[in-house]
């Protein structure tokens, strides 16, 4: 892949043709996990095909951007894995200048990344600046560090409903107290309030497309669902889209397992489109199938759908769809540690599933539903 710059305008994949738009803000080139940190701006791009040349190699796509560059910022920070850009399919298109006014997304994502590290004890407050001479993670040093500075200065990022970094026993700006010059210095200036959003909390190993479409509840929001990225977004998972979910329903039931990665972008409507085919005379390995779609695309609609399944073959040996039935509960538990509710009133049958060949499989479930985080010790 081509490596990114701060500055540079790149395309992603959305759906199909469509991409989105984003400008590069950080580059962190760290030893072990580089990262890079986008904003996404309010515009959809279509690809257009640059044709082959002379020895019929494919000449890279091209956008007519007509203005989009010139579009707002939609979501002000995301940061990826450079194997998940990577993922993304992207494509630089041009370049302007990052602006301190353009890092508020990042600032709020290191503050609260730090945070976080300072809650799990990675990062002791009375003693933040020694850290990093006591962990070896690059990227704790890096976060303390740099959170460190952020704290500091004059654009002090908060988060609304929930500040992301506070000195409560130092609070800055009051007389006699160390930090009260500074900012006295610099104007007594207001922090900057932004609403948290996931996008402000990890760095995604996934492409950004599918991050978008996981994420599509977030843009129901009034002040996203407005803007052209979220209406896109939103657009997926309503029932205008029956008549294509149902075309790529039935290419994926004659054999095109390649529209179930289509199906993962339409949300519910196209769970309920691909789970209805469960109960039709089917073969064992469509129903393995469609059960594996059905994880994967993550939805409380598909465990719902997974568990049902899995309730009506269960246990009967000359049932053929029973051992695809209790893999795919088995899949759905250890991708998830048994959390969704459908998941986790059944997870007392994992000890009744009788086939041999799933012995791995119903061990490994096991194994996910003990490292779950609510039951931990």
């Amino acid at each position: 892949m081509e490596r990114f710059q701060a500055g540079d305008l790149i395309t992603f994949r959305l759906h199909g043709d469509d991409f989105g738009l984003a400008q590069v803000l950080i580059v962190e080139d760290l030893a072990l996990q580089g990262h890079y940190h986008l904003a996404l701006l309010d515009a959809i791009l279509k690809g257009e095909d640059g044709g082959v040349d002379s020895y019929g190699v494919f000449y890279n796509r091209s956008h007519t951007l007509d203005g989009a560059e010139l579009s707002p910022v939609v979501i002000d920070h995301i940061a990826l894995t450079m194997e998940a850009l990577a993922e993304s399919d992207p494509m630089k298109i041009g370049e302007r200048p990052v602006k301190e006014a353009d890092l508020i997304g990042y600032h709020a994502w290191m503050l609260n990344m730090r945070e976080s590290l300072v809650r799990r004890g990675l990062i002791h407050e009375a003693a933040a600046q020694d850290a990093g001479r006591k962990l070896d993670d690059e990227a704790i040093e890096d976060i303390d560090e740099i959170a460190g500075e952020m704290d500091e200065a004059v654009l002090e990022v908060k988060i609304a409903e929930d500040e992301v970094f506070e000195d409560e026993e130092e609070p800055a700006g009051e007389a006699g107290e160390s930090g009260a010059d500074d900012t006295e210095e610099d104007g007594d200036e207001e922090p900057i309030t932004i609403e948290l959003r996931p996008w402000h909390q990890v760095v995604y190993g996934e492409p950004l497309d599918t991050v978008m479409f996981r994420l599509h509840d977030e843009f129901e929001w009034p002040e996203l669902k407005q803007t052209t990225l979220g209406a896109y977004i939103c657009s997926f998972f309503d029932e205008s889209n029956m008549e294509a979910i149902n075309e790529m329903v039935n290419r994926f039931v004659e054999g095109d397992y390649g529209a179930g990665h289509e199906l993962l972008a339409f949300g519910d409507p196209a769970v309920d489109a691909l789970a209805a085919h469960l109960q039709d005379s089917i073969d064992p390995q469509l129903a393995d199938d469609i059960l594996n779609v059905l994880c994967d695309s993550g939805t409380m609609r598909a465990y719902e759908h997974i568990t049902t399944f899995f309730l009506q073959h269960e246990g009967n040996g000359d049932d053929p769809l029973a051992i695809p039935a209790a893999r795919g509960f088995c899949y759905a538990v250890m991708i998830t540690g048994g959390t969704p509710q459908p998941l986790r009133e059944q997870l007392a049958k994992l000890d009744d599933i009788p086939f041999p060949e799933l012995e791995h499989d119903v061990n490994a479930a096991k194994e996910a539903v003990a490292g779950a985080p609510q039951n931990e010790p």
